[in-house]
């Protein structure tokens, strides 16, 4: 009985840890990051580091004025989705 309370215990610890992380939202409004330049408080990685063809723009935006403008090559190793 005593081996079934503590499994049991760890489960109930472990979903509320998993919802928790669930729960999480990250987001980004670019407002605060120039036009024209990667976001200075993100590390470009892959084709990020050419800041020619990645960078914070405002033709293309859903919330805000800004988005952040990716390229990749589709179906290659660093494609932008």
């Amino acid at each position: 009985m005593k081996t079934f309370k503590t499994i049991l215990l760890c489960l109930v610890i472990l979903l509320a840890f998993s919802a928790h992380l669930s729960a999480q939202t990250w987001s980004d409004g670019f407002e605060s990051y120039t036009t024209g330049s990667f976001p200075s408080t993100w590390t470009p990685d892959g084709n990020a580091t050419d800041i020619s063809t990645n960078y914070v723009t405002t033709t293309t935006f859903i919330g805000g004025a800004k988005s952040l403008r990716l390229h990749g090559i589709i179906g290659g190793c660093w494609g932008a989705l």
